[in-house]
């Protein structure tokens, strides 16, 4: 039998833990529901990770990180500033939330009691999320961070509302209305895209 490198291991573990956090929460995290469904013994986990803890703190690195990326990769393609905020926004508005289990894991930790460093872990999430949309926004706006803080506030807010089953949230109709909001708010004319 081939041994798993740690690293990939570790890349498997945290994949397989955001599904779990994103369906269940923290409290369906246990080693023993992750080792059945990773099938390997429970062991192999502490080899990797100390404790659940740093399991769940990895999840949320991981979950920023894949965020960044793909709001990186989807406006390489424009020098333009607004463009890119438009893009980022509509890609967000268009994505069903439940599609998503890096977005999931974050809103069931956000509404969590969590310990410090879970939250300071998220805490920094949400400035990294912030500071990109800040550098978009600075171009045209003089009051940029508080916009960008107000754009991740929609961006969570919107997000939960996805997750309600309430077939009205899934319309066109629905997503259109929020990106006119939005693009009011920020004072972008919709035309521009």
């Amino acid at each position: 039998m081939t041994r798993i490198k740690t690293a990939d291991r570790k890349i498997q573990i945290v994949a397989k833990a955001t599904e779990i956090i994103a369906l269940g929460g923290v409290s369906a995290l246990t080693t023993k529901e992750l080792s059945q469904q990773l099938n390997v013994k429970e062991m192999i986990l502490y080899r990797c990770f100390k404790k659940k803890e740093d399991i769940i703190l990895s999840c949320i690195e991981s979950a920023r990180e894949k965020q960044l990326a793909k709001w990186s990769d989807l406006i390489k393609s424009t020098k333009d500033s607004k463009c890119a905020l438009q893009i980022i926004t509509k890609n967000f508005t268009c994505t069903p939330s439940d599609k998503s289990s890096e977005f999931m894991l974050l809103q069931k930790l956000v509404v969590q009691n969590n310990s410090s460093q879970i939250q300071h872990q998220l805490s920094i999430t949400f400035e990294k999320f912030a500071e990109l949309l800040e550098q978009l926004l600075s171009d045209f706006q003089s009051n940029a961070q508080s916009l960008s803080w107000a754009l991740v506030h929609w961006g969570l807010g919107l997000g939960i509302m996805q997750l309600l089953p309430i077939s009205y949230l899934a319309s066109n109709g629905f997503q259109k209305n929020q990106m006119e909001l939005l693009f009011e708010l920020i004072g972008i004319k919709e035309d521009q895209s």
